[in-house]
């Protein structure tokens, strides 16, 4: 009886969330080495600073990865969140700056040798802007693309571990879990 109660909340919970916003992806797959490769669960909303970030891309920009194979074009961006409102962001010639503090170095030429897209000057941003920047050197983020706006959001990404061996007992506790409060070191 038990089994039968829980198969029907399961599909019930399932068909609410799923009409509810049909558009947004429950889980996703990862092939990108900016962040870790892997399955993620995507919840709605704005991600925090340090949360990944699960992007649509403008279509021109979508349109232009998917091109240079960047990314296929119905893939999202998953970035991590370094800038949000009142945060500025520049770019001077290669220098990526975060409230003035270099963050990170545009290439002019990608590996294939055609010229990135680039933009210039500096910007406080305002509500419903994001600005992503992965740790990995070659990554397509806002270096290049500059501010993310809220109607690109499409929600929050967190990876999921699929080696159980690897779960603590802490994990799957009660515990609430902590949420990051600065950006993770992707590279390695």
């Amino acid at each position: 009886m038990k089994l039968k109660w829980i198969i029907v909340s399961t599909i019930g919970v399932t068909a609410i969330g799923l009409s509810g916003k049909a558009a947004t992806p429950l889980v996703i797959w990862n092939a990108s080495p900016s962040v870790p490769t892997g399955l993620y669960v995507v919840l709605p909303g704005m991600p925090r600073r340090g949360e990944l970030a699960v992007v649509r891309l403008a279509p021109a920009d979508r349109e232009q990865a998917h091109r240079r194979g960047y990314l296929h074009r119905a893939a999202y961006l998953l970035k991590p969140v370094v800038a949000m409102k009142g945060d500025s962001v520049c770019r001077i010639r290669t220098a990526v700056l975060v409230n003035n503090c270099t963050l990170a170095e545009a290439r002019l030429i990608d590996a294939a040798g055609r010229p990135m897209p680039a933009w210039s000057g500096c910007h406080t941003l305002q509500p419903g802007e994001l600005f992503l920047i992965s740790s990995a050197a070659a990554s397509f983020d806002s270096r290049y693309l500059g501010v993310i706006g809220a109607r690109q959001v499409v929600g929050t990404a967190w990876h999921v571990s699929l080696n159980t061996a690897c779960w603590s007992r802490s994990e799957t506790s009660r515990q609430p879990r902590r949420r990051p409060t600065t950006m993770p070191d992707w590279s390695s």
